[in-house]
């Protein structure tokens, strides 16, 4: 009977501690289509109790206040809500990420070890030009949605699908397609790190999102993160051993 009572009791303080967290994708450069101006104005609307954004380490300063010499669509939003609100900023990105980057030296890697696998595949060299193909469709697919959709577009299933697909392509399909070939065993060896850091940066945001959202305040949190780790993050999210709601875009009435 105590036991019962003690349920009956308790119940509505275990609901009570469930937060909610709603995942959107943006992108970081402002278009014709979508500014910082549509993000503020979508926080606002949405009003969280906190934000998360995955960013540099330098992009808020000792007080919590977006640093002057910082820059992006997300930076500029990040501003305009500073200005009428008192919402806390979190950066949840994984720790020394860029240190990590400039590591594995990400940007230049993606490029070179392209250029070497396009030029086999004109030549008609590559061992697997099916697959690299597919992994081209994908990049037409992201670059329509990035240059041309809104911020409500761009959280739609069209363009979600597409920036997954096309993350997909980068860090599995391409693995998998140097793998396959014994003539690009060197690019294959630059790849590996980055497939790693890939997997590391997702892992590593999860784990710092859910590290606020599992203490057990009932409060709503927005995280804000790239479209192209939208997807992963979500779903390591959606797996977690906390209790909590998980919402996108789409489940949340404008």
């Amino acid at each position: 009977m105590k036991y019962v009572l003690f349920l009956i009791c308790c119940i509505p303080c275990f609901l009570a501690k469930a937060g909610e967290i709603t995942v959107i994708g943006s992108i970081h450069s402002p278009t014709a289509s979508y500014t910082s101006s549509d993000l503020a104005d979508y926080i606002s609307m949405l009003d969280p109790d906190v934000i998360l954004t995955e960013g540099n380490e330098s992009m808020f300063n000792s007080e919590g206040r977006v640093s002057g010499e910082a820059s992006g669509l997300e930076i500029e939003a990040y501003r305009q809500i500073q200005q009428s609100s008192q919402i806390p900023i979190i950066n949840v990105s994984m720790e020394r990420r860029n240190q990590e980057m400039r590591k594995v030296k990400y940007n230049q890697t993606l490029g070179q070890v392209f250029q070497v696998v396009q030029g086999k595949y004109k030549s008609g060299e590559l061992a697997n030009s099916a697959l690299f193909e597919e992994i081209l469709v994908t990049f037409s697919a992201r670059s329509r949605c990035m240059q041309n959709s809104t911020f409500e577009e761009l959280q739609s299933e069209k363009c979600v699908d597409a920036f997954k697909e096309n993350s997909d392509a980068i860090f599995k399909d391409m693995h998998n397609l140097l793998k396959g070939d014994p003539d690009l065993s060197a690019e294959l060896e630059r790849w590996e790190p980055l497939v790693t850091f890939h997997k590391k940066r997702h892992r590593e945001i999860a784990a710092n999102v859910t590290s606020h959202i599992c203490k057990g305040t009932n409060k709503k949190y927005l995280l804000i993160v790239g479209v192209l780790h939208f997807s992963e993050v979500r779903e390591l999210l959606s797996n977690t051993d906390c209790e909590f709601k998980l919402s996108s875009y789409s489940d949340v009435p404008s």
